[in-house]
């Protein structure tokens, strides 16, 4: 897909409630096209739980197909070229929920270490226009996968790339979470490193000597997840044309570790779906703060049918022996009880029957705690007077 069918598609798709953008990002052999295709493709039919991706167009259909294709027939796609955004689109089934669009963009490794190796993020005015669009994109993703091949790390005998790889995924990460995005740290090709994390002591320790800093600002903290995969689980050797050795894929090779982060995907997008209802919905942000100022008209107008009610009975029965001032005066405890139960009256209506129930609750409680404050300071009174 080229930069202006992108965009066109995410102006019109944009403003979808039950719409969830994805962003995988991760440097030039990361393992975002296998991932995405193989996650997709054993998630296809509908599990124990319920839960299944389906394709939502013909476009992605043919994308995963034609990856899965290659790698079983013991190839590796190719990467994605720089300058280019693969959108792909698929509804997320789970049982009890109703289903989801997850629109998922590929991001070629080549820009993503571009926007990010020297932090030029944060100068958006000085970036290439082509490199805006997939920085765009990332910005305004849900959820953000960040993928990191341990090849790059544990493998790499260049310390100055081994650096630059781990200095473009940390500005990536410190840059796009600034949202408090949805987000997880994703190792790849885990299957070549088994004996390696068994000696290490286990896969933090591997993780902690491979990237240093990014174990210490996001994984020990738990600021974001992580989780290792193997997209592709067994391999095998070939001599390349050029006399050197190639891991290809196995035919009808398994994969490891991809529950668990499709389980963490799934509790990512309900979270999201969640609060969206709240805050973007109908009867989310604004309602609540329309119910909120009817609550507060209805507690007002309870108050002065509070005060009115106290004053009514008095004005028209004057007892012998009192005097009009202390009479039509009402009581202290009769003005507290009518005022306590106006607005406890008013806030019991509001919730079971809205505005409505909060004024005729709010009228209730009234008259019922003015008459009782009435009572028990004119007892206090006739104490008063006995003594």
């Amino acid at each position: 897909m080229n930069r202006a069918n992108f965009s066109e598609q995410s102006a019109s798709s944009s403003s979808a409630a039950s719409s969830v953008r994805v962003a995988i990002v991760g440097t030039e052999g990361a393992g975002k096209t296998v991932l995405t295709c193989v996650l997709a493709k054993r998630f296809s039919l509908v599990d124990g739980r319920g839960v299944f991706l389906e394709p939502c167009n013909s476009k992605t259909i043919k994308y995963v197909e034609q990856v899965w294709a290659t790698l079983q027939s013991g190839d590796w796609p190719p990467s994605t070229p720089p300058g280019e955004l693969y959108q792909l689109n698929w509804r997320l089934h789970v049982d009890g929920s109703p289903p989801c669009e997850l629109r998922l963009v590929d991001v070629a490794g080549q820009d993503i270490r571009k926007i990010f190796d020297d932090d030029r993020a944060s100068s958006y005015g000085s970036l290439p226009h082509a490199l805006r669009a997939p920085l765009d994109y990332c910005r305004s993703a849900d959820i953000l996968l960040f993928l990191l091949n341990l090849k790059d790390f544990v493998g790499e005998g260049d310390p100055a790339r081994r650096a630059s790889s781990e200095a473009a995924l940390k500005s990536a990460i410190d840059e796009l979470l600034k949202a408090g995005r949805q987000a997880c740290l994703v190792f790849t090709q885990s299957d070549l490193y088994v004996a390696y994390a068994r000696q290490k002591g286990g896969w933090e320790n591997v993780i902690q000597e491979a990237v240093p800093y990014l174990y210490s600002a996001y994984i020990a903290r738990k600021v974001v997840s992580a989780f290792d995969v193997a997209a592709v689980a067994e391999t095998q050797t070939v001599v390349a044309d050029d006399g050197s050795p190639r891991r290809i894929p196995k035919p009808e090779f398994s994969s490891k570790g991809l529950k668990l982060l499709l389980d963490w995907l799934v509790h990512a997008v309900q979270e999201i779906e969640a609060s969206k209802s709240r805050f973007a919905c109908p009867a989310g942000r604004s309602a609540r703060r329309v119910h909120a100022v009817q609550e507060i008209e209805a507690s007002k107008r309870a108050k002065e049918a509070a005060r009115n009610s106290t004053e009514a009975p008095v004005r028209n029965h004057q007892p012998s022996g009192k005097s009009k001032t202390e009479i039509n005066a009402p009581s202290d405890g009769a003005i507290a009880g009518a005022i306590g139960g106006a607005i406890g009256g008013a806030i019991v209506g509001f919730f079971a029957g809205g505005p409505v129930g909060a004024i005729v609750g709010g009228i209730g409680g009234a008259m019922g705690g003015g008459a009782l404050g009435s009572i028990g300071s004119s007892d206090k009174k006739g104490d008063s007077r006995k003594q």
